[in-house]
Formats: structure tokens, C-alpha cells, sequence
């Protein structure tokens, strides 16, 4: 309870900001915006079970150097759950800084239409993984998926696909080129948390997943006017890498040419194609069954 106490006082020793004008505020409310979130290197979290998961793998030896705590602009007054308090607390106690802000300012902050009483920003850059760090967590004689994205361009479609990547317990997403921001609040929506959770990859080409540790990995794609089909095929048994291609143009020339192996999904008369997120979690649940992987593979 002294503690608690402590804390308290602590966090009501800064004034509160009530003008939307604030530097601070106005700053922060920038970062919905992507060259805003380059170039300030960190990005805005909404609602409190994102940020909970973030602190959560924070605490985690793997992960205590990716999720860096900034900034959390909370306001008492709005709390919709004694959790937010919790997370106010466990925020500092993790190295970032508590910023209590009026409920207007909160407002000003937030993109949904009813906030739960805090926002929080953590550091852009340090969210990265490099390919060394993932090749570390390899397992010789053990299946395992690295999901791989050919210029996926909707944030909607990185969230979903990050969320089903941690379902099934894939090694981690790389992000050939450029993409889609996992930082984006739409990317992080849907994800549900698991863009705190599923190590984020990005490379220009898939020459660092092709050698050292994922020599082994076979690589797959897919493909609507592919010859072999995903019921048919058994490139997805065993370790592999999983590449999926942009929305409108799929997999681009340089990637195609280097699969192993392309997969379509079978689908009925007339239709040409399915939303990739859709068809990327066919294919890893697809992947987990062919080889009967009980549990969630050790990960980072």
C-alpha cells in the first residue's frame, strides 16, 4: 500500500496538461502519421490490452530490449477499468514516464470513439529484430515457419496476419522491402497485441532467410494460377518458409522464381482470388497439421 502511495505521489508531481496545443501533445498526436512515427522513432498504443501485452513481453528476457516504454498519457478521471491504473504503474515501473492529461487532451489523442483512460507511446526502432536474433531460436529436427511478406501494403492485412502467425507459434514475420507499418494503428488493432509478441523482420530481399540457419527451410508460395494445390502438395512439410505477395500484384518475379514449390487454394467457379490474410492463414494452419505440431514451437 506504501508503495502504492509512493507511486501515486510520484505520478501527481507533474502538472497536468490540459491544452491540445501542448508541444507534448501535439507531438505525440503526429505519430498517426508514419513519417512522424520515423521521425520521432516511437509509436502510439491504444487501449489496455495492447499495452498490457507490450508490458507483459517486456518483462521477458527476449524481449526487454525490443518494447521500450516512452510516454504514457493517462487520465484518471477516464479510467473504464482499475487495470488502467495497474498499467500506469507498471508502465513506469518499466522506464517510461506517466503524463497525466485532462480528458480533452486525452480526446485529442485518441482515434476511438470512447478511450479507457490512457494512451501509450513506445520506441519504433527497437520493435525490429535482425535475421541473426531469429536464426539463434532454430531447431534442427523440429518443424518451424517463418512467414514471409512480398510487399504487403494494408496494415489491416499485417495485424490479421501477425495475430494468426502467434496463434500457431510461427518462428517470426519477415517484411521484404517496403510494406506495410506494423506500427500503424490499424496494423496493431489487428494484431490484438501480437505485434508485441511475433518477431518483426525486415530485409530487402530474401537472401538473409536463405542461408545459415534457414538453409533447411523450404520455400513456398502461393498462387491462384499455381499447378499444384494446397490439399495435394506436401511442400509444407517440414521447416519452411511461407511467402505471401502484395494485394493487387501477388508475389513479385524475384521471389517467385526462387520457391520450392507454389500452392493455390482451391476455390470455386468464378471466384480468382482471396484476401491474402485470409489465404495466409489457411496455409499456416494447413502447415501446422501436416506436421502434427501439438504444442506452440519455442520462440523468442
Amino acid at each position: 500500500m506504501a508503495e502504492r502511495r509512493a507511486t501515486q505521489y510520484k505520478l501527481n508531481m507533474c502538472p497536468v496538461i490540459s491544452s491540445t496545443s501542448n508541444p507534448r501533445i501535439v507531438a505525440a498526436r503526429k505519430l498517426r502519421q508514419k513519417k512522424h512515427r520515423i521521425q520521432q522513432d516511437r509509436f502510439l498504443v491504444e487501449g489496455l490490452q495492447l499495452v498490457a501485452r507490450a508490458l507483459e513481453q517486456q518483462t521477458t528476457a527476449a524481449w526487454v530490449h525490443h518494447v521500450v516504454p516512452a510516454d504514457v498519457y493517462h487520465c484518471p478521471s477516464a479510467f473504464t477499468s482499475p487495470l488502467a491504473e495497474k498499467l500506469v504503474e507498471q508502465f513506469e515501473e518499466a522506464g517510461g514516464q506517466a503524463v497525466e492529461v485532462s480528458e480533452s487532451v486525452l480526446e485529442s489523442l485518441s482515434s476511438r470513439a470512447m478511450n479507457q483512460g490512457l494512451i501509450a507511446t513506445f520506441a519504433r526502432s527497437a520493435l525490429r529484430w535482425s535475421v541473426d536474433e531469429i536464426a539463434r531460436h532454430v531447431q534442427a529436427g523440429r518443424p518451424q515457419l517463418l512467414l514471409a511478406l512480398d510487399g504487403i501494403q494494408y496494415p489491416g492485412n499485417l495485424g490479421t496476419l501477425l495475430r494468426t502467425a502467434d496463434a500457431i507459434g510461427c518462428l517470426a514475420v519477415v517484411q521484404l522491402g517496403a510494406g506495410a507499418d506494423s506500427t500503424d494503428p490499424l496494423a496493431l488493432r489487428g494484431s490484438m497485441g501480437s505485434a508485441f509478441a511475433v518477431p518483426l523482420v525486415h530485409t530487402e530481399d530474401l537472401a538473409p532467410i536463405r542461408a545459415g540457419a534457414f538453409a533447411a527451410f523450404s520455400l513456398v508460395g502461393s498462387d491462384a494460377s499455381a499447378d499444384g494445390t494446397l490439399w495435394d502438395a506436401q511442400a509444407l512439410t517440414g521447416s519452411a518458409i511461407l511467402c505471401l505477395g502484395n494485394e493487387a500484384h501477388g508475389l513479385s518475379p524475384a521471389v517467385r522464381s526462387a520457391l520450392n514449390a507454389c500452392l493455390a487454394l482451391p476455390m470455386a467457379p468464378g471466384v480468382d482470388s482471396l484476401n491474402v490474410a485470409v489465404a495466409g492463414g489457411v496455409l499456416m494452419y494447413e502447415w501446422k497439421r501436416r506436421n502434427s505440431v501439438g504444442g506452440i514451437s519455442p520462440r523468442p
